[in-house]
């Protein structure tokens, strides 16, 4: 398992995150161009979401995933909790977006609310952005 979150004040701008090698951009990279070129201004409606709903420093999660035959064991689920707990414990909420249906409910039995579903500009891919507040009680 593994997940890739952002301490509160950082950002991954476009050049690291295609340095990154997460398999989204390899995915992203073999498009043909003018696909690339149609997922940019979501890039960007994402970017402006979630500037417009967590403009404080916040913990981003980037991504989140466990091996298939690994999953169901609590591995991506201790990892939400790693940085949950240090979140709460500095009063700061986290932040995430996802594609799946499935992924709001396993996010929400981990205390993160949806605040916005949007249809992503040129695309037309339903994402979930989801706050989680902290809780002062850890």
């Amino acid at each position: 398992a593994v997940a890739l979150w952002l301490p509160p004040g950082r950002r991954m701008g476009f050049w690291p995150v295609l340095r990154s090698g997460l398999a989204i951009v390899r995915s992203a990279m073999a498009l043909p161009a003018d696909d690339r070129r149609r997922m940019m201004p979501m890039f960007r409606q994402l970017d402006q979401k979630s500037k417009q709903h967590v403009p404080e420093p916040h913990w981003y999660l980037m991504a989140l995933g466990t091996e298939p035959h690994r999953q169901g064991q609590g591995l991506g689920s201790a990892l939400v909790r790693v940085a949950t707990q240090r979140a709460d414990q500095a009063a700061t909420r986290t932040y995430l977006e996802t594609e799946t249906a499935d992924n709001v409910r396993y996010y929400e039995r981990h205390g993160f609310e949806v605040v916005e579903e949007v249809t992503t500009v040129g695309l037309g891919v339903p994402v979930w952005l989801m706050i989680r507040p902290p809780n002062p009680d850890g």
